[in-house]
């Protein structure tokens, strides 16, 4: 009886461990999601801005699905890459863009939420031609991308 109720004991702490961690994980992913929901807001309102000035907005749900719009159709004006999207990220993204003779003169934005005194100082060797973090000031967005086309024409 008593090795019994120990065991059980035992058994019943494991499962609140279990309940616990699977608990933490779904906090998890609420923020995941919340911050999912809030970013995608911000890209959409900086789209509409982009959109009012008569700019032509094409999204790419991925890595992956950027490359291959580029290599299908390589006569974009701009890329505004995300540094952490998913799948693919905006690096290899961006080393995809550098190395292809199709679209190595294509301007790139980089757009992250990650610090600028970090990432900033990576640009040039990565052929970055501007950055800009995601503060969701989509007037800035705005003066930014027609800066980067506008040295592109030059």
């Amino acid at each position: 009886l008593q090795k019994a109720a120990l065991v059980r004991k035992e058994r019943d702490g494991r499962q609140q461990i279990v309940h616990a961690e699977l608990e933490r994980l779904r906090r998890a992913q609420q923020l995941l999601d919340r911050y999912e929901q809030l970013w995608r807001h911000r890209v959409d309102r900086i789209a509409s801005i982009l959109e009012e000035e008569e700019f032509e907005i094409s999204m790419a749900k991925d890595g992956y699905e950027g490359v291959k719009r580029l290599r299908a159709d390589p006569s974009y004006s701009l890329v505004i890459l995300d540094l952490t999207m998913p799948g693919m990220d905006g690096r290899k993204v961006l080393d995809h863009i550098r190395g292809s003779k199709d679209t190595a003169a294509i301007p790139v934005l980089i757009s992250t939420a990650f610090g600028g005194d970090e990432v900033e100082p990576e640009l040039p060797e990565a052929c970055a031609d501007d950055f800009l973090e995601k503060t969701g000031d989509a007037k800035r967005y705005l003066a930014r991308v027609k800066a980067v086309l506008r040295r592109a024409v030059m």
